[in-house]
């Protein structure tokens, strides 16, 4: 029982018999502390759906920055929050420091999301956003460890693509708390300051959940001597370089969000597109976990790179339909990708934790460029420019990718 989360099974007639069967399948797989590190994920991701959607509406139309300063944005706290886990994976590794960072981390992200309330200007949304971003950096690469750590069990993919699963139903509900407060209470800059003000709640159940449920690593079985690059993690640097690359050029959450606006959506709907996007992670998540166990996280590296080609068309046509349908390929490239390649490393990696840090650093310079790239084409040009530089960029990467597992295949 201190090994794995397991429920007692009951009848529709409350006798003691088999419960559902995919729940059966899940529980007997996935550690107990896997399932509370979801639940802090779960919570955590309630409280920053409610953020996410309207922060970008929030800088270009009530405190009148330009698509340009919104890129900035992105670019700077994309980065902090990336390059920080490369210190803190090395921190982790070296000195055996796993739950403190994570839990230090979250608690950050929480109290910082509440200050969004007092910010006059993009300058302070850059400044609180980085913040953020910066717990979020210290806890991201300890945590993928401690969930490496107790998925070893039953299965990188699973335990990754569960976790993945719980984080996005959290977002899928903060959009619906988020749509539901624009629709009934309305769409002012009071009500979305308010907002900003008690989204730090979840965020600070999921740090006691955290503290009080999560296990900590044992120092003594994973004790590293000498942190640095063995052979193994060095052959995935070039899969991180090619994910990286592919993502950057990808429209972020916040362009999303802007050209959803463009294309006529209401501020109180934007959540919908967010509901959208997050579902098709949650019910994928878990599945694509499993896929990835049995056929491997290449193939499904590769399906997502053309789903997330398919997406920018999507963007790029406009449409209220195809900008459905951009989401849910949003979400579902995010999932398919990210559990992707997050199980390449931990099946791979010598130094799981700082391999983590290496690979989000990657990410961070990729996506600084990237961002300030597409928000100088969008505000000096328009936003078909910046998404036909986008579409250019992740199909040079998707066939750069295809040559790769070409020749590996032919040699």
């Amino acid at each position: 029982m201190d090994e794995f989360y397991t429920t007692n099974r009951f009848s529709a007639h409350g006798d003691s018999e088999d419960i559902i069967d995919w729940r059966k399948s899940m529980t007997t797989s996935i550690n107990k502390n896997i399932f509370f590190i979801g639940l802090v994920s779960f919570f955590t991701d309630f409280s920053t759906a409610i953020i996410t959607p309207i922060l970008p509406i929030f800088v270009i139309e009530y405190l009148h920055a330009g698509y340009s300063e919104l890129g900035v944005i992105i670019a700077i706290s994309t980065f902090i929050t990336y390059i920080v886990r490369l210190f803190s994976g090395y921190i982790s590794d070296r000195f055996q420091i796993v739950k403190p960072l994570v839990v230090g981390g979250y608690l950050i992200s929480g109290l910082s999301k509440s200050l969004f309330y007092f910010v006059t200007s993009w300058g302070g949304v850059a400044f609180f956003q980085s913040l953020e971003r910066f717990g979020k950096g210290v806890r991201e690469a300890p945590r993928d460890s401690l969930i490496s750590h107790f998925g070893k069990t039953g299965g990188s993919g699973k335990a990754f693509g569960f976790h993945r699963m719980m984080d996005t139903s959290g977002h899928f509900l903060g959009a619906l708390t988020l749509f539901l407060t624009l629709f009934y209470l309305g769409q002012s800059k009071e009500t979305i300051k308010v907002l900003f003000l008690l989204c730090a709640i979840p965020s600070f159940i999921g740090v006691l959940i955290l503290v009080f449920f999560v296990k900590d690593t044992d120092p003594k079985a994973f004790k590293i001597e000498q942190i640095n690059f063995s052979q193994e993690d060095k052959k995935l640097l070039f899969p991180i370089v090619i994910y990286a690359g592919f993502t950057a050029f990808l429209f972020s959450e916040s362009f999303f969000v802007m050209r959803a606006k463009e294309s006529g959506f209401e501020t109180y709907q934007i959540p919908l597109l967010f509901m959208a996007y997050t579902l098709s992670q949650a019910l994928l998540s878990y599945p694509i976990g499993k896929l990835i166990d049995t056929i491997g996280s290449q193939k499904v590296l590769m399906a997502a790179y053309a789903i997330g080609i398919c997406t920018t068309l999507l963007l790029y046509q406009g449409s209220h339909i195809a900008m459905w349908f951009a989401y849910i390929g949003f979400g579902i490239y995010t999932t398919a990708s990210l559990n992707s390649i997050r199980s390449v490393i931990s099946e791979k990696a010598s130094n799981k934790a700082l391999t983590y840090g290496v690979f989000y650093t990657v990410l961070a310079f990729a996506i600084f460029v990237s961002s300030i790239v597409i928000g100088l084409i969008w505000d000096h040009y328009d936003a078909q420019s910046a998404l036909l530089f986008s579409l250019l960029g992740t199909i040079l990467f998707f066939f750069i990718q295809l040559i790769i597992d070409y020749k590996r295949r032919k040699f």
